[in-house]
Order: structure tokens, then C-alpha cells, then sequence
């Protein structure tokens, strides 16, 4: 009897016959509806308002950016250093068109509102950008940005608050250590989860496990650099002055600052110093700047100011601080020759 062959059944190798489909499909399927959904989602979340009819899910009435250019710029942690350093939107095409960079950390941010930066520019005709960052920025970021992309402003406002410090922020190492691409992609990933999560937050409930919810919500301007708060603390703490009775300027803030001024390529007098005022504040270092340098200085005396943080001046005392330091310095470009 003639011995017959083994079935195909029998015969079959599941291992040597599976099909791509069948060894990687899941894997695939997924990572191509997770690419699928999140290029869909920011495209729709970022131009939703040009459709005719919006459903109801993607409106977002809570966190309305002041302006439709803005981005997010901090949440749980900044992003603007990302976004400028490695010019992923159209802030340094503002930037090279200014003639004032304000330069500083996140006082300064607060201490010079949108607001009065339009007023300044109406009445004079100078454009500023406000090129300061969170994370306690100090100066060799700035500079890394005005000489990577070629500013060329006529005057330097420097908020001297911790600013004259060879030291980096973990903000400015983490610009430096990545490239654009990755980047890019941080910026994208975090903002895309915040603008979804605000839109799945109007159906369901927020949940926090920590102490303290996430407070503090700010959008960038990409026109003139200003932050534009959608949210933060609103405690009411009096700025004042405090004087440690053992401090004096060290020869590394000197040296720094005359580093700085050999580098931003300006003349001395068109670099202001200035102080944003907080609680706790010094005003001797600026002081002792001003007059070891010969810097012209514009500082702020007066007691009415007030803080929304312990920190940062809240909005109406950033409003008195800049239309005060605005004044000055008009009053400082006046008197000069043109």
C-alpha cells in the first residue's frame, strides 16, 4: 500500500509561514493609530476655528490664548526655551525686528505686561521683545540666542535679578542638549496632551493626587515675547525691600557683567539696568553695578507693589513697575542725540 502523504494541516510550520501581518500586527496597528490620531487631533485642535460648525467638545472656553498666535509656553514646566532656541515658530523672525530685548528670568516676564510693552511702542515707535525665560534664566542663554541668530537690537534692558552668572538653568541645558527634531517632538507631545486634555476635562472630572493641582498655566506671545497667564496663584504679598547685613558683590557678578558687555556688542549706554521688585528683594546689587560698570540704572523705589506668589509681581503692580520704567527710559532716549 502505497504510503500517503501527511496532510497540509500536519505539515504546516505556524512559525516559518506567519505573515507580517500576523507576527507584527498589533504592534503596527497600534503605532499607526496612535500617529493617525495625534497628526488628526493637533491639526483639528489647532485650526477647529476655521470650520464652520465646532462641536461642542473642541471649544475651550476655560483657556482662551489672548492671542490666536500664542503658544503654550509653561505647564508644569516650561517650554518657551525649546521653542525659541531651536526656532521652532516665528519668535526670532519678531525678535531680528526690534530695537529693545528685554533680558532676565521670569520677573521680569511679570514685570513687564504686554500691555505696557504696545504702550511704549505707540508713543515711541520702538518695538521690544521680552526675550527672558523661567527656570531663573541667567546670561549666557540670551546670549546664546542673540548670536546663533544674529539680533541686532539698539538698546538692552537687563533685569539684574541673579542675571549676571556664567551658571545655566535646567531649562537652557535641556535646549542645548537636544536637537530640533526632538525638540519639536517635545514641544508637540506636550502641548498636544494639554489642549486634549482640556477638551476631555469638559465631560469628565479632573482628579488630583497630589497636594497642590497644577496652578500655574501661561501662553507665549510669539509677536513680542510677552507671558500671557490664563491661570497661576492669587495670594496678595507686599514687595519690600530686605538687605542681608552680610552681603557684598562678588568679583564673579563683575566679571560676568563685563563679560556680558563685551559680547552683546552695544555701548554701555545702551544697556539699562533695571530691578524687578520682589518680597525680599536687594536693591544694593543693581546700585553697585551701576556705578562699577557705568551703566545707566532705572529702579523702582516706591512701596505700593504687590505679589500674586511670594515671587512675581501680580498684574496691576506689573502695570505700575512698567509704566514707571517706561517713563524713565523715555525720558533717557529724549535726552539723547539722534
Amino acid at each position: 500500500m502505497e504510503k500517503g502523504r501527511g496532510s497540509s494541516i500536519s505539515n504546516f510550520n505556524p512559525i516559518k509561514y506567519q505573515t507580517l501581518r500576523e507576527r507584527f500586527g498589533l504592534p503596527l496597528v497600534f503605532l499607526a493609530g496612535f500617529l493617525l490620531t495625534a497628526v488628526v487631533s493637533r491639526a483639528v485642535l489647532q485650526n477647529v476655528e476655521m470650520i464652520g460648525w465646532i462641536p461642542w467638545f473642541f471649544q475651550d472656553t476655560d483657556h482662551i490664548p489672548l492671542e490666536s498666535e500664542s503658544y503654550l509656553a509653561y505647564e508644569n514646566g516650561g517650554l518657551d526655551h525649546l521653542v525659541l532656541f531651536h526656532q521652532l515658530d516665528d519668535s526670532i523672525a519678531h525678535a531680528r525686528d526690534v530695537d529693545v530685548l528685554i533680558l532676565g528670568n521670569s520677573r521680569a516676564l511679570y514685570g513687564f505686561p504686554q500691555m505696557e510693552l504696545k504702550r511704549f511702542q505707540e508713543k515711541t515707535g520702538l518695538k521690544v521683545f521680552n526675550l527672558s525665560f523661567s527656570w531663573g534664566e541667567k546670561m549666557n542663554f540670551p546670549l546664546k540666542i542673540i548670536q546663533k541668530f544674529q539680533l541686532n537690537p539698539k538698546y538692552v534692558i537687563v533685569n539684574t535679578d541673579g542675571f549676571f552668572d556664567p551658571e545655566s538653568s535646567i531649562g537652557s541645558i535641556e535646549a542645548f542638549a537636544l536637537s530640533r527634531w526632538a525638540a519639536r517632538k517635545r514641544v508637540f507631545e506636550k502641548q498636544s496632551s494639554w489642549e486634549l486634555r482640556q477638551r476631555i476635562h469638559r465631560i469628565l472630572p479632573k482628579f488630583y493626587f497630589n497636594t497642590d493641582p497644577p496652578y500655574r498655566i501661561i501662553y507665549r506671545s510669539p509677536m513680542d515675547g510677552s507671558w500671557l497667564p490664563l491661570s497661576g496663584p492669587d495670594q496678595d504679598v507686599p514687595v519690600h525691600v530686605w538687605r542681608n547685613p552680610y552681603w557684598k558683590m562678588s568679583s564673579l557678578t563683575v566679571n560676568s557683567a563685563e563679560q556680558f558687555l563685551s559680547q552683546i556688542g552695544l555701548p554701555r549706554s545702551s544697556v539699562i539696568l533695571t530691578l524687578v521688585p520682589y518680597p525680599g528683594h536687594d536693591d544694593r546689587l543693581i546700585k553697585q553695578l551701576a556705578e562699577t560698570t557705568g551703566l545707566p540704572t532705572i529702579l523702582y523705589s516706591e512701596s505700593n507693589l504687590r505679589s500674586n506668589d511670594g515671587s512675581h509681581l501680580d498684574s496691576d503692580s506689573g502695570i505700575k513697575f512698567a509704566t514707571y520704567f517706561f517713563r524713565e527710559f523715555s525720558g533717557i532716549l529724549e535726552g539723547r542725540p539722534q
